[in-house]
């Protein structure tokens, strides 16, 4: 089975300081009826798996290449962030999204996404 692109995550961090993160949490898509099938089998574990579904969003996307490390997390997010005060723009939550399995290392896409305010 392959898996539906892209694969999300999101830091939680630490007393809200952006330089101090405390876990990532990945959100990973589920086609069709997939979730109705995954959810009996989470019911009857004890696990920090969960079925989560994402409202609609608008989001600011910028694309970058390479193997994605936090830093690079980090430096994208901060680069996005700088082009969109600059214009004006108001965003919060921020994902990253990849688009390769984690054994392809070259001719990688990824994105940063910022969360656009209402």
């Amino acid at each position: 089975m392959s898996l539906a692109v892209p694969i999300l995550s999101y830091p939680t961090f630490r007393n809200n300081n952006e330089k101090d993160v405390e876990k990532y949490t990945m959100l990973f898509h589920i086609p069709g009826n997939g979730v109705s099938k995954v959810r009996p089998v989470l019911a009857k574990k004890r696990s920090s798996v969960r079925v989560e579904t994402l409202p609609p969003m608008t989001v600011y996307t910028r694309s970058f290449s390479g193997y994605a490390t936090e830093g690079t997390w980090r430096n994208e997010q901060q680069k996005l962030a700088t082009d969109l005060r600059s214009e004006g723009k108001s965003f919060s939550r921020q994902f990253g999204a990849s688009y390769n399995p984690p054994w392809q290392l070259v001719n990688r896409h990824n994105e940063m996404w910022l969360l656009k305010n209402d």
